[in-house]
């Protein structure tokens, strides 16, 4: 028989039941699954390549897996332990989840299961038609396994690689008038850039900018799910360096710079990178227009080349950031300050002795 599933669009990332076929069990009153809207755990983001807030978009796509139990044996784990029955109730690769206007759905079509039996659910974002070539991935007892993933150079190819908790133990009866819900959790490290401070008289307009050193572009994510506590420890391993590239989308027009911090939001601006720790020798490269706001006017171009390592923190200028943590975003600051102005101080020499000269009147 048919098998149907959808998703339904809420505003926290979850994901709606299934159902199968009925090799398993007599299906009594089909009811689809569906899928809320992923919600998205950590720090709130709204920048391209990432997800904006909490609320997953309609124009992204996931990639599920739901393996289904005996309902009266309690699950056990995602792998079966031999003494009650589990398989895969989806493809083992998990199938694709996409917005069809008023659900996610997977394309093969899937119903919950009939009395008797549960399903449990996992899920990564984005589906895996988009990760990069070579990319594999893998779901068992541990959760989530990637190997091999590499974010790519520009941020406007770049995707939020996020992953979900473990749910188990949804049934037609407990959750067929609803929808799964699944949470996901940012699995790579964010990098934006900002700007303060232009100094008086002048006019900043950033032209380009990219992050050039010995990082780490590739990398195999383990989530390290423990079933018996419902919690897990993700881990990054990276293996060799290589010099890379990589450059957030700057509009055409630049990016004005104002006297406030102002983070990039035009364009795709934000980078997704591998948390890692930073190299000695990762840099900024800037180029910025600097132009003055009094006669005669005039424009000139430079470009600034900053080791990342020379960004001070904010609340403790002694230090700076040494690492990329998985699910932390990250803010450079680029400062104009007062440098950039050319001041006068004027002073006197002393008179020196020239001679005297007399001229005696005798009359």
């Amino acid at each position: 028989m048919k098998k149907y599933l959808f998703f339904a669009a809420l505003t926290s990332v979850a994901l709606a039941s299934c159902v199968n076929d009925e090799n398993d069990n007599t299906i009594d009153a089909p009811v689809p699954l569906t899928f809320e809207a992923p919600s998205v755990k950590t720090q709130t983001r709204a920048y391209a390549g990432e997800i904006a807030g909490v609320v997953y978009p309609e124009n992204e796509s996931f990639q599920v897996f739901c393996r289904i139990y005996n309902d009266d044996a309690g699950f056990k784990g995602w792998e079966t332990d031999g003494t009650y029955i589990t398989k895969d109730y989806f493809d083992a690769a998990g199938e694709k989840a996409s917005h069809d206007g008023s659900y996610w759905s997977t394309s093969t079509k899937h119903y919950w299961p009939s009395a008797g039996h549960a399903l449990a659910f996992a899920a990564y974002s984005p589906a895996q038609d988009r990760l990069n070539a070579g990319a594999t991935v893998t779901y068992g007892a541990d959760g989530l396994t990637i190997t091999n993933f590499s974010p790519a150079a520009d941020s406007e190819d770049q995707y939020d690689l996020m992953y979900s908790d473990r749910v188990s133990g949804l049934t037609k009866a407990n959750n067929g008038n609803s929808h799964v819900a699944l949470t996901f959790h940012h699995a790579l490290a964010s990098i934006v850039f900002s700007t303060s401070e232009a100094a008086e008289g002048m006019s900043y307009k950033i032209t380009d900018l990219s992050i050039q050193g010995t990082i780490h572009p590739t990398g195999t994510f383990k989530q390290n799910y423990n079933e018996s506590t419902k919690t897990d420890s993700p881990t990054w391993a990276t293996s060799g360096s290589t010099t890379v590239n990589y450059s957030p989308e700057i509009p055409a027009a630049g990016i004005t710079v104002t006297t406030s911090p102002t983070i990039f939001t035009a364009g795709q601006s934000a980078l997704l990178l591998i948390p890692q720790s930073i190299p000695d020798d990762a840099q900024v490269t800037v180029q910025y227009e600097a132009t003055t706001e009094t006669a005669p006017i005039t424009t000139t171009e430079h470009t600034q080349v900053i080791k990342l390592k020379d960004f001070k923190l904010v609340d403790n200028a002694s230090n700076t950031i040494e690492t990329w943590e998985r699910g932390k975003r990250y803010i450079y600051r680029i400062s104009f300050g007062e440098t950039s102005h050319i001041y006068f101080k004027p002073s006197v020499t002393e008179w020196k002795s020239g001679g005297t000269a007399v001229y005696t009147i005798n009359n």
